[in-house]
């Protein structure tokens, strides 16, 4: 069964990918049909479900009392689907980039708690090798095949950036965990108190182009779509019981 992370009641955009360009490439793919993002969502942290403990919500109400700031939980979910056909090609790599500013503020909005974290996954490669000999006479040639394996760590997920206004993630693919189906980022926002706080993403990937091979591709998400006001966002609360 697909991991549902995405509830029914929140939209997802449709959104094109486009091939980077590259010196004499000539005409690049654009890919329908492949990826759909969510609004930007954004809710206040006692609206959260699950919930915040008492604890935690108190440690946010006295922070945001003694800097003059305030806090927002957002969410951004990416749903990766299966091509058709010439378009079927695998997702090797998912990027997605968060800016947000309060334009005049004396200080601007930071993201913390990134979620998902950077995850690593144990790997095991093995590789061949032939070793040959020859015999004592200098005439009979021999050979035999050895294999040596090693184990290796990778990461499936990259978070950085926390605790900047450019939180940044990126999903991998691994032969033991492709990169498919319904992908979720949430971040806490802390921004200054009463002053407007905007959110600018912007989405590529890497993705697998018969004719053309590994392509880097951009979203290409409507100016009105990438660029959100946390205070009028949707809420992510639809995932309540």
């Amino acid at each position: 069964m697909a991991n549902t992370l995405i509830p029914d009641s929140v939209p997802r955009l449709p959104v094109d990918l486009v091939a980077e360009p590259t010196l004499g490439s000539g005409p690049l793919p654009r890919l329908a049909r492949r990826l759909e993002l969510t609004p930007v969502c954004a809710d206040r942290p006692d609206g959260v479900f699950p919930k915040l403990d008492l604890e935690e919500l108190q440690h946010l109400n006295d922070l945001g009392a003694r800097d003059q700031t305030e806090f927002f939980v957002v969410r951004l979910g990416c749903d990766l689907l299966p091509g058709e056909g010439k378009d079927a090609e695998p997702f090797d790599e998912l990027g997605v980039f968060f800016k947000f500013e309060s334009l005049g503020a004396p200080r601007q909005p930071t993201a913390w708690n990134l979620a998902p974290q950077t995850t690593s996954l144990p790997v095991k490669y093995g590789s061949w090798s032939l070793k040959i000999g020859l015999s004592a006479g200098g005439v009979k040639l021999g050979g035999e095949m050895g294999r040596s394996d090693r184990e290796a760590v990778e990461e499936t997920v990259i978070a950085s950036k926390e605790g900047s206004h450019l939180p940044r993630w990126t999903f991998y693919s691994r032969p033991a965990q492709p990169l498919s189906g319904q992908q979720l980022v949430t971040m806490l926002v802390h921004a200054p108190l009463g002053q407007p706080v905007t959110a600018e993403v912007r989405v590529s990937a890497k993705i697998r182009v018969k004719k053309y091979g590994v392509r880097n591709v951009v979203a290409d998400v409507p100016a009105i779509d990438g660029r959100t006001d946390l205070r009028t966002a949707q809420p992510w609360g639809s995932t309540r019981p």
